[in-house]
């Protein structure tokens, strides 16, 4: 194999170019109120286009105590 993958990651880290999947914010205040007021997992995800996944995983996240859930943003599957 040669270095060119890294090279070309060196190359974009030079001109500020970010490299993965594109960061998503996800609000998990307003996924807590569709589901207080009663709507389902596919509904909340699908008003918010978002994966059901990614809705799931963001109240899980919610639900921990406030020592283990850092304010990340999530990253859409």
């Amino acid at each position: 194999m040669t270095s060119c993958p890294k090279s070309a990651a060196g190359a974009g880290d030079a001109k500020g170019k970010r490299l993965g999947r594109p960061t998503i914010v996800v609000d998990r205040s307003r996924i807590a109120s569709l589901r207080a007021q009663g709507r389902g997992w596919k509904a909340i995800a699908r008003e918010m286009k978002l994966g059901v996944g990614t809705v799931l995983r963001a109240a899980q996240r919610a639900a921990k105590p406030s020592s283990e859930n850092p304010d990340e943003p999530l990253l859409a599957n």
